[in-house]
């Protein structure tokens, strides 16, 4: 919408998802240790997907792809992190968010493509309607 990618908005996210995980997993590591590698292994994780999405933003790979690519490349690899925590911690829930959020990356490739045809069909679905409707209830009423 902006045409120019929120930086800041992805990277709050992943930081977002790296801290979920740990909480929703904080339980099932009962051991310091244990612990302690959970928060380490994870900030490696989402420290290695902020990266990726830093290095797709540096000047040189941004002026190769418009702003709006660049927002689903940095969601796509938001996706991919997500999806890969979700297999580490065999969780089917994470990997669920994870799948759904890779999903909606052609969902909006596609709906920004098709977005003119889809106001296009929505005015002429409305403008069916408003000249049926007058000759539908005057049938009823008689």
């Amino acid at each position: 919408m902006y045409h120019q990618p929120l930086i800041g908005y992805w990277e709050f996210l992943a930081v977002a998802f790296g801290l979920m995980c740990i909480v929703t997993q904080w339980p099932k590591f009962p051991e310091r240790s244990d612990r302690f590698r959970l928060i380490a292994t994870q900030a490696l994780h989402w420290g290695a997907v902020l990266v990726a999405m830093n290095i797709m933003v540096l000047f040189r790979v941004q002026s190769l792809l418009p702003a709006p690519a660049i927002s689903l490349v940095l969601l796509t690899l938001l996706a991919l992190g997500t999806f890969l925590a979700g297999v580490n911690f065999l969780s089917l829930e994470i990997c669920f968010l994870g799948l759904a959020m890779a999903l909606t990356v052609p969902a909006i490739a596609w709906f920004k493509q098709a977005a003119l045809f889809l106001v296009l069909a929505a005015i002429f679905v409305i403008g069916l309607g408003l000249v049926l409707w007058p000759r539908l209830t005057y049938k009823r009423t008689t």
